[in-house]
């Protein structure tokens, strides 16, 4: 499970993601890459909800979140 320690490795995928795919998430590229690497990081850390990681070698490759 991902927490606000990998942050950066988050929004990294999560705006390639959303610049990717728009259609399979309900924000935007725009919205998002205006936030700060803190905000990111709060939102693995505060959030209800669970965000799993997965990994090639130390490098974040897909993301999947459980509400």
């Amino acid at each position: 499970m991902l927490d606000g320690g990998d942050a950066e490795l988050f929004r990294t995928l999560r705006l390639h993601a959303l610049r990717s795919a728009p259609e399979a998430f309900g924000s935007s590229y725009e919205d998002e890459a205006g936030l700060s690497l803190n905000q990111f990081r709060q939102r693995l850390d505060d959030r209800p909800n669970a965000v799993f990681g997965a990994f090639a070698d130390a490098r974040l490759v897909g993301m999947a979140v459980l509400q």
